[in-house]
């Protein structure tokens, strides 16, 4: 599955762009290299995941994915990486940050995102990590 979501997001020419949101304004993404988290944090549409955010979690919730040294890791988040007025990425668009090594493809189903080690994609209802 990473395989084939880099040969995906590779195959889009990428734009410059260290945070976007997706036109419909539902995931927004920071892949900037000095980010305190790098990934994606899903508005609405957050996966029930009581194995991710464990059982006495307050609100057991995937809202975030970000790729961390570990790889890609599901985030029970209470916490927001948005901030105001970030560019929209087009649906079919990619976005990467100079010579940083993650890049994300915008799609109307979610984003998908990889670095030269981990990946995944996050979209309403649903999530994955892609660990190689």
């Amino acid at each position: 599955a990473y395989d084939e979501a880099l040969a995906r997001v590779d195959a889009v020419a990428a734009t410059s762009l260290g945070r976007f949101v997706t036109p419909s304004g539902n995931i927004y993404c920071v892949i900037e290299a000095d980010a305190p988290a790098r990934g994606c944090e899903i508005a609405a549409g957050g996966s029930r995941d009581v194995t991710a955010c464990g059982g006495d979690a307050p609100t057991p919730v995937v809202g975030r994915v970000e790729l961390q040294d570990a790889g890609a890791v599901a985030v029970c988040n209470t916490d927001t990486i948005r901030q105001p007025d970030p560019p929209v990425l087009a649906y079919g668009r990619a976005a990467r940050v100079g010579g940083g090594d993650v890049r994300c493809l915008s799609e109307p189903s979610g984003v998908t995102c990889v670095s030269d080690t981990a990946g995944f994609v996050l979209r309403r209802g649903a999530y994955a990590l892609l660990n190689p």
